[in-house]
Formats: structure tokens, C-alpha cells, sequence
């Protein structure tokens, strides 16, 4: 899944496009109607059950702080952050490719 904030307008673009899979995450922003990926990390890998799991990102400055399914927390720094872009929250029910695990939301917020 992929938690984003964009413009709202064309070119896609905004400061926080950030994909959680079952063992690892992408920091992206997007820019002119793409993904700038920034960093990646992984995690101990989450139960393919069904049971849920929570992320969060947080913007602090010019760093993104990540809550990982796994507890622990991890920080990525762009300037590009910084300056907050996306006023429009969505969640994308992104799969890398085709055989990616399954993805279900129980709830979302923004704020």
C-alpha cells in the first residue's frame, strides 16, 4: 500500500508517496507525474493472515519519520519534504507487480 499527498492538479505532484509491502518500504515524492524515489529499508516481515498491521509517517522538518509495521521507527531526509506540497491526502492500494501481496485498509486518517 502507499500512503501520498499531492497537489491535487497535473502534473501529479506532491511531497510524500511512501509504499509499505509485507517486508519493506519506498520513500518517494512525486514530481512532474512520477515517483522520485528517495530511500528504501526493511522490516521484519508482516503475517500474510490477514491480521492488521499500522504504519504511519510523520513530517518533521525535512525528514520523514516512519512507524513500521514492526514497531520500529526509521527517518529518511530530503529538503524536498520539507516543503509540504501535497494538501490532498490519498491511500493507493499499490502492488509492485502483480503477484504483491493483497492489500486491505480497517482504518485510515489524515491529518
Amino acid at each position: 500500500m502507499a500512503l501520498v499527498a499531492w497537489t491535487g492538479s497535473a502534473p501529479l505532484s506532491g511531497h510524500c508517496h511512501m509504499v509499505f509491502t509485507p517486508d519493506g518500504w519506498i520513500a518517494g515524492l512525486l514530481s512532474e507525474g512520477a515517483v522520485d524515489e528517495v530511500a528504501r529499508g526493511s522490516y521484519v516481515p508482516v503475517p500474510q493472515d490477514g491480521s492488521p498491521v499500522a504504519v504511519d509517517v510523520t513530517f518533521v522538518g525535512d525528514a520523514a519519520v516512519l512507524t513500521l509495521p514492526d514497531g520500529t521507527r526509521s527517518a529518511v531526509r530530503d529538503p524536498r519534504f520539507a516543503a509540504g506540497t501535497g494538501c490532498i491526502a490519498v491511500w493507493e492500494f499499490y502492488r509492485h507487480v502483480a503477484t504483491s501481496a493483497e492489500v486491505s485498509f480497517s482504518e485510515t486518517w489524515a491529518g
